[in-house]
C-alpha cells in the first residue's frame, strides 16, 4: 500500500458489500489480527441525536486532565480522518495508511475463506489497531447504527452512555420508539455503569429492563436536572448556563447541546465515581469550553450568519427549531436544505417549515440523495408558504447571499461540506 489514495480506495471499495448488521464479520476481522480492542478501555456512547457532541465533550474533558484519548465517531464531514481522532487531532495521512494495511492483509485471507467485512467493520479495525499502536489511555467510541449489532459493540467498555432516542433508521432498527430503544439498549454490558437522559416513557423502560438484566446500574438525568431556556445565556459567542449550582461555558451554540453537555457531565462524574479516572472540575469546564463538533448548529459565518446543522430526522428537526426560536425569535430565516430519500422529508417541513420564507433545496452527491426536484415538489405539497429554490450547485450560493438575513443549512450530514467549503478562504464575499 503506497499512499493515502489506494488506503481510502481499499477502504471505500468495500463498500460494494453494504451494510451488514451483525457481530461475526467484525469479530473475525478482529480475532485475525489478534484482537488490538482487548488492550484498550473504552467510554461506548449510543443514541439517536446527541451522541458525537456528547462522545466530544467527555474526549475533550479527558484530554484536558491529560489523558490521551482516542475518539471514533461517523460519519464525517469534510475528511475522512475525523472519524479517527487522537487527542483532538485527526488521523494522518501516514498512520491511516499503517493501520489500513494491516488490515487490509486480514481481509484479503477473510476473502478466502468467501468472508468479506464491510466498509464499517474495516475502519473500525483500523480504528482499534490505531489506538493500539499509540497506547491511549480510554477510548470514547460511538456506534455507528444501532447498538445492539453494531460493529462497535465487540468492546469491553468501562462506561456506557445513551443519548437521546428518536425515531431514525426505521429500516433497520424497527418502527418505534421502543424497538430502536432495544437496538441502542444493546451496548449495555453486566455491571457496567450506564449513563442516560431525557428519554420517552417507552424508550427509558426498555433501557432499565435491560440493565436490570445485566445488572448494569443507571444514572439518568430528569426534566428536572436541565436548565430550562430561560435559565440560560445563548448568544453566538457560547452558551452559560449552571448546573448543580455550578456555572459552566460551552462554545457549542444550540439549545441541544446544554442537553449533551450535562450528560457529559452526569457521565464524567459516574467516571470519577467508579472507575480509576480521575477527571479534575477545573479540566471538565475547559473541557467543555473548548469542546467543537462540526454541523452542529455550527456558526459558518457572520456576514452573512450562515448555520450549518446536521438535523435529519423528526427529533434533530425539533430541536433544531429550539434553536431558531432561542436565537432568532420570530425573524423569518432562508434555509438551504438537502435530505436522504429514507428520511420523512414532509413531516420534517411541517415542523419547521414556517421558520422559513425561502427554501434553497439541493441535491447532495451522495447515493442515497433524494432529487432536488423531488424534494422541491414534495415541499410544495405541504403548507410551506414560501419560496423553493432549486441550486444546481452549491457554488450559486454566493451570488444568492444577503449579509441582512439569516441561513440555516440542514437536513443531512452528507452535503454540509459543500456549503463549509464556501467560507474556505476568501470564497465568500457579499
Amino acid at each position: 500500500m503506497k499512499g493515502i489514495d489506494e488506503a481510502l480506495s481499499f477502504i471505500h471499495g468495500a463498500s460494494k458489500f453494504g451494510i451488514k448488521l451483525g457481530l461475526s464479520g467484525i469479530s473475525d476481522l478482529l480475532d485475525g489480527m489478534g484482537h488490538p480492542e482487548k488492550d484498550l478501555k473504552f467510554i461506548h456512547i449510543a443514541g439517536t441525536n446527541g451522541k458525537g457532541s456528547v462522545a466530544t465533550f467527555i474526549a475533550q474533558s479527558l484530554i484536558e486532565a491529560g489523558y490521551d484519548v482516542g475518539k471514533y465517531t461517523s460519519p464525517h464531514i469534510t475528511s475522512f480522518n475525523e472519524r479517527i481522532n487522537l487527542n483532538g487531532v485527526d488521523i494522518s495521512d501516514d498512520d491511516l495508511v499503517i493501520s489500513t494495511k494491516s488490515v487490509k492483509e486480514v481481509v484479503e485471507k477473510l476473502r478466502k475463506e468467501d468472508k468479506q467485512p464491510t466498509e464499517f467493520e474495516i475502519i473500525t479495525a483500523i480504528a482499534f489497531d490505531y489506538f493500539n499502536r499509540k497506547k491511549v489511555d480510554v477510548v470514547v467510541l460511538e456506534t455507528g447504527l444501532g447498538g445492539r449489532f453494531d460493529s462497535t459493540n465487540v468492546v469491553d467498555p468501562i462506561l456506557c452512555v445513551i443519548s437521546k432516542i428518536a425515531l431514525d433508521h426505521t429500516d433497520r432498527l424497527g418502527n418505534t420508539i421502543e424497538e430502536i430503544a432495544f437496538e441502542k439498549a444493546g451496548i449495555i454490558k453486566p455491571g457496567v455503569p450506564v449513563c442516560t437522559c431525557l428519554q420517552e416513557e417507552p424508550a427509558l423502560e426498555v433501557i432499565l429492563n435491560r440493565a436490570r438484566e445485566v445488572f448494569a446500574p443507571v444514572f439518568n438525568l430528569a426534566e428536572s436536572d436541565i436548565p430550562s431556556a430561560d435559565e440560560v445565556k445563548f448568544s453566538l459567542d457560547g452558551t452559560v448556563f449552571t448546573y448543580l449550582g455550578e456555572d459552566y461555558e460551552i462554545g457549542m451554540l444550540g439549545r441541544y447541546q446544554v442537553l449533551n453537555s450535562i450528560l457529559a457531565l452526569l457521565s464524567l462524574k459516574v467516571l470519577n465515581d467508579k472507575t480509576d479516572f480521575n477527571v479534575p472540575k477545573y479540566a471538565i469546564k475547559k473541557g467543555l469550553k473548548n469542546a467543537r463538533w462540526q454541523a452542529r448548529f455550527e456558526l459558518l459565518s457572520k456576514s452573512p450568519i450562515v448555520i450549518a446543522d446536521g438535523a435529519h430526522n423528526l427529533n434533530g428537526v425539533r430541536a433544531l427549531k429550539e434553536s431558531i426560536n432561542i436565537y432568532f425569535g420570530d425573524e423569518k430565516l432562508k434555509a438551504i436544505f438537502a435530505v436522504m430519500r429514507d428520511k420523512d422529508l414532509v413531516s420534517m417541513i411541517l415542523e419547521i417549515g414556517d421558520s422559513f420564507d425561502e427554501i434553497y433545496v439541493y441535491t447532495a452527491n451522495v447515493e442515497r440523495a433524494m432529487d432536488k426536484s423531488d424534494i422541491s415538489i414534495a415541499i410544495q405539497n405541504t403548507s410551506f408558504k414560501g419560496k423553493v429554490i432549486l441550486l444546481n450547485s452549491m457554488t450559486e450560493m454566493i451570488e444568492l447571499f444577503d449579509k441582512e438575513r439569516v441561513y440555516i443549512a440542514f437536513g443531512s450530514l452528507y452535503f454540509i461540506s459543500e456549503i463549509k467549503g464556501l467560507f474556505e478562504g476568501d470564497s465568500i464575499t457579499v
